[in-house]
């Protein structure tokens, strides 16, 4: 999970690369999770588990249109491309930025 600073700037990040791409106006969301547990029966330690994730969503306005793409892979290439009904957005992220 990243940094609330790391996060920043991955959603910074996506965000210049979308207006760098052509859209009008962008706003990204990074979201990390992390829980810890633990179940007991009779008194003694039955299992413990954690778990964590990362989210990361994207959203691009070209005018009046828009497009989202969500991921809770964390990877790094962004691109948007113009199709014949506006712009096409995609986002494949490699990790680390």
């Amino acid at each position: 999970m990243q940094s609330p600073d790391a996060a920043r700037r991955i959603a910074e990040s996506l965000v210049e690369r979308g207006i760098a791409a052509g859209a009008t106006a962008a706003d990204a969301l990074y979201a990390g999770d992390h829980s810890s547990g633990v179940q007991v029966r009779l008194g003694e330690i039955d299992s413990v588990s954690r778990s964590e994730g990362e989210q990361i969503g994207l959203r691009l306005f070209v005018g009046q249109s828009s497009a989202t793409v969500a991921s809770s892979g964390m990877f790094t290439v962004f691109e948007m491309a113009p199709d014949r009904n506006g712009w096409t957005a995609a986002i494949i992220l490699r990790w680390p930025l």
